[in-house]
């Protein structure tokens, strides 16, 4: 196994997820006004509601086979393709379940949280894909473990492309004509990118050289020690998602109509946060790479070399974050007109700002406890 160079992999990894996120931003700000600031907050909501269902068909698997297979890669011995393998049974005693739930649930779903009778058949979709999810999760998590960043980096990509631009194509062809239609786009683009990055890293796993050892965990050691990671994210999801549903229900409740609550909630999701977020992704891409190397560095008893990589990245996040923090007060009326058009954007992007230093610093010291 070759040594991982962390600052080469952030590199990388930043360049690549900046890249993304410039394309991202762009395709939001051309949605918004594509489909209106409404529609846009009501994809929002149907994201968020996916977002949930996948953390608990996969338990966080992405971060569980990370973690696990990075401590079984810091044993002399170790066999992490048996931890792999212990990963995806997990994910798939969760996903069947919850997929088979929501298929079932499909109409109240649709009616009581996405506020929308006509989302059923969306939501069917969506349950189909989160089996297939959590397998492409799973295998996420081991190549990052063990190092393979560039086929990390190549499938982000591929699969961003794949979602992008079969939502693109298929609103240029069919229009913008109802709300329906939009969310089938979404989740044909979903299902498009989930399939090629599980069939991918599949194929790459089966075809790579795979070390023989003895686990040092057996699957139920592993679900027990799972367990509290899958609820932790679980639990994360779920407030966040709570979080989404409540801003338009509030707002209707001071006055606003459906659509006007709609429209501010799109502004928010679609223009605000990507904005906020965006410098976020050096911290990103560092978190993704931290969370394996400090769970190898705990598995070999390198206590220093953890100390070492938590003082560096808390100080260097918060000089980070201060920055973004200067620029985003100053220049925020100006992005958010540019984004969208309108003042309600940069106005909320200036009156967030005092949370950014707490935000940034909050991603990184996630990955660091995880």
């Amino acid at each position: 196994m070759r040594q991982r160079s962390v600052m080469r992999d952030t590199i990388q990894m930043t360049i690549i997820q900046f890249i993304l996120e410039c394309l991202s931003l762009l395709f939001q700000a051309w949605m918004t006004r594509r489909v209106e600031a409404a529609s846009v907050g009501s994809l929002a909501l149907v994201g968020s509601f996916f977002q949930l269902a996948a953390m608990l068909a996969g338990g966080n698997a992405m971060l569980c086979a990370s973690s696990f297979v990075s401590k079984e890669l810091g044993k002399p011995h170790g066999c992490p393709g048996r931890i792999l393998r212990y990963a995806i049974t997990f994910c798939m005693m969760l996903a069947l379940p919850v997929s088979a739930g929501i298929l079932w649930y499909a109409e109240p779903l649709s009616r009581q949280f996405l506020q929308s009778e006509g989302m059923a058949n969306t939501v069917r979709m969506m349950a189909l894909i989160l089996p297939l999810g959590g397998i492409s999760t799973c295998f996420k998590g081991y190549f990052n473990a063990v190092c393979r960043v560039t086929v990390m980096a190549c499938c982000d990509v591929t699969e961003f492309l794949l979602r992008t631009g079969i939502q693109t194509a298929l609103l240029l062809w069919h229009g913008a004509s109802s709300a329906q239609q939009v969310y089938t786009n979404l989740v044909y683009g979903m299902a498009a990118g989930t399939a090629f990055t599980a069939v991918t890293l599949s194929v790459l796993y089966f075809r790579s050289k795979h070390s023989k050892g003895t686990s040092s965990l057996s699957f139920w050691n592993y679900v027990r020690l799972a367990i509290p990671v899958a609820f932790g994210g679980c639990l994360t999801a779920f407030l966040s998602t709570a979080n989404d549903a409540l801003i338009p229900m509030t707002l209707r409740q001071f006055g606003d109509s459906t659509s006007r609550a709609l429209q501010q909630f799109g502004t928010f999701e679609g223009i605000v946060i990507p904005v906020l977020f965006f410098p976020s992704t050096i911290l990103c891409a560092m978190s993704g790479i931290l969370i394996p190397e400090v769970a190898r560095a705990n598995a070999a008893g390198n206590r220093k070399r953890v100390q070492d990589f938590t003082e560096r990245v808390i100080a260097l996040t918060l000089i980070f974050a201060i920055l973004i923090a200067e620029i985003l007060l100053r220049f925020g009326g100006v992005i958010g007109d540019w984004m969208d058009g309108r003042t309600l954007s940069g106005k909320m992007i200036r009156i967030l700002v005092p949370i950014v230093p707490m935000i940034y610093l909050e991603i990184v010291l996630e990955a660091l406890i995880k």
